[in-house]
């Protein structure tokens, strides 16, 4: 089988330290090549808007692509041309990666289906009026990043003059708006859906100060050398009160369709008390090799990376073979 492995790059980033984020599907990329070049014929392509014709030489594409600053296409609409050219491709659907992108739309469509997620506004002036019933303490970042970019110790504000200076931080950095939403103080667990299983949960262990609020802030995702990095750690399992996994299990499930996604995602939570709120949905979260939420929970179920990876590729092929045979990868347990 031909399969593609597609990621895109930031051209000419305005915020340089978030590149490490945008630079880790390259890496995965490599690694997944790595685990199918046996069995198939595999090629890495960084994405261009000429690169439809050479794609629809392939089967399938696993689709690396992000919504990089900088790059000249987001990844809803690399998913679009793939579309519009009969592509079949990893991951969400171009409306279901648009929608993931946008936190506020995201919120907007759980927030219509009843499920739970914390209060929030929309800021596009730094002056803008701050709704009634908004409570501090506030959590502000970018409302169209994901990777945790524009997130640091600094983002959880206490009072209106640090909501203030936070959301003219992100409209002047990210040129987007800013969303400010209630700091939940609870678990932060992370829920991995594969192929309509939902994984064992994963969750982020705080060791940080008192003082520091429990945030997974960019340099705790990705500098490696920071404090911040070192002292937040996921684990798998967890302990938790059945009747509150099951809530998360459940909701996971909800999300995962209500934004469209497909073949994998993750969703992540905090959780105060007995009510598990939705923070975000991942529609192509990381599968670095090296131990993220999402690889934590499949191997915990006795996934390796290889079986991981095979069993995405599967399960975007099997949109495929509704109207035309194409073999599937064996998987050897």
């Amino acid at each position: 089988m031909k399969i593609a492995i597609i990621y895109n790059l930031p051209q000419e980033l305005s915020h340089k330290k978030d590149a490490l984020a945008d630079e880790e599907a390259y890496f995965t990329a490599k690694a997944i090549k790595e685990v199918l070049e046996d069995e198939n014929n595999v090629d890495i392509i960084r994405f261009k808007e000429d690169s439809i014709k050479k794609l629809k030489n392939y089967d399938v594409v696993f689709n690396l692509s992000e919504n990089t600053a900088g790059c000249p296409l987001k990844e809803d609409e690399i998913a679009e041309m793939m579309e519009d050219a009969g592509i079949i491709f990893t991951g969400a659907s171009s409306r279901g990666l648009k929608a993931c992108v946008d936190k506020e739309l995201t919120k907007k469509m759980l927030q219509l289906r009843k499920i739970p997620t914390p209060n929030f506004q929309i800021f596009t002036k730094a002056d803008e009026k701050v709704l009634s019933g908004l409570n501090y303490p506030l959590i502000v970042k970018p409302s169209r990043e994901d990777g945790s970019i524009g997130i640091d110790k600094n983002s959880v504000v206490y009072d209106e003059p640090g909501l203030r200076k936070n959301i003219k931080f992100i409209l002047e950095k990210y040129n987007e708006p800013a969303l400010a939403e209630e700091y939940i103080d609870g678990r932060e667990i992370n829920a991995a859906v594969l192929d309509g299983e939902i994984l064992p949960l994963s969750e982020i262990m705080f060791e940080l100060p008192a003082n520091k609020p429990k945030i997974l802030t960019y340099d705790a995702k990705w500098n490696t050398e920071s404090d911040e990095y070192k002292k937040t750690i996921g684990k798998c399992p967890i302990e938790i009160n059945p009747n509150i996994e099951k809530q998360i299990k459940k909701i996971a499930f909800e999300a995962f369709n209500i934004m469209g996604c497909r073949d994998y995602a993750r969703v992540d939570f905090r959780v105060r008390g007995d009510i598990p709120y939705v923070l975000e949905v991942n529609p192509n979260p990381c599968i670095n090799p090296d131990g993220t939420g999402f690889i934590r929970s499949a191997k915990e179920l006795g996934y390796d990376y290889r079986e991981l990876i095979k069993r995405i590729v599967n399960s975007a092929m099997k949109r495929k073979i509704k109207n035309k045979s194409k073999p599937l990868i064996e998987i050897k347990n």
